[in-house]
């Protein structure tokens, strides 16, 4: 299949419209592909409103003066400072968008950016458009942590005993009545920056398996 060729003005007009569905999925949380409804909006393949997209993000950072600093060369305070609002936003539960994340750098006199650079700033920081991982942020709770220390503790200590007691491991899982929704958020893999869901998901169904060293996988099947 022949390479689509568009013009300046096509092109232009294919980042906006990938700009607004980029955006309107960060703010309505849907767990859709912006490029694929970019495409069936604009007619063209997907991989061609990729492409345009990794063409544009390049040629927005080529200055007219090529001696001028670049606006994402930013300095190790600055960096610094993004984390720390992106950290305190999140602790806070307050889901981070661009647009959002923006408006707080903006009036905190931090950087004055427009969403498709910080974009990019936020990736050259590790930062991604991805799904929580929210199991990350439960284990590694204080007191969760403490008693994985404690329990590791207590079991090499009956490990090396003269009369070691059986170990009965524990195995749960659950499912929430409404329902476990997976959240997509800006976040760099990491404990700080995991956005943990507030409010209720209705009951929740705890279904648990002990077993020993004849442990058996697959068992509740």
């Amino acid at each position: 299949m022949p390479r689509e060729i568009l013009n300046a003005q096509s092109r232009k007009l294919v980042l906006n419209v990938l700009e607004y569905f980029q955006n309107k999925k960060e703010t309505t949380k849907e767990n859709v592909s912006a490029i694929a409804c970019a495409a069936e909006a604009l007619k063209l393949s997907p991989r061609t409103i990729s492409r345009i997209r990794h063409e544009g993000a390049r040629d927005t950072m080529i200055s007219a003066n090529r001696n001028a600093p670049k606006i994402r060369d930013l300095s190790d305070d600055v960096k610094s400072q993004i984390r720390s609002i992106i950290y305190t936003m999140t602790a806070k539960k307050d889901f981070i968008t661009r647009e959002k994340l923006r408006e707080e750098l903006k009036q905190k006199h931090v950087v004055d950016v427009c969403t498709t650079t910080l974009g990019l700033i936020l990736k050259d920081l590790g930062f991604r458009f991805r799904k929580d991982n929210g199991r990350r942020a439960l284990m590694e709770q204080p007191h969760i942590a403490s008693k994985r220390i404690h329990f590791l503790r207590e079991y090499m200590k009956n490990a090396v005993c003269e009369s070691p007691l059986d170990v009965v491991f524990l195995d749960e899982t659950w499912i929430y009545q409404q329902g476990s929704k997976t959240l997509q958020t800006w976040n760099e893999n990491t404990v700080q920056s995991v956005w943990n869901k507030s409010g209720s998901e209705g009951k929740r169904y705890v279904i648990l398996h002990a077993g020993n060293k004849e442990y058996r996988p697959k068992r509740l099947q």
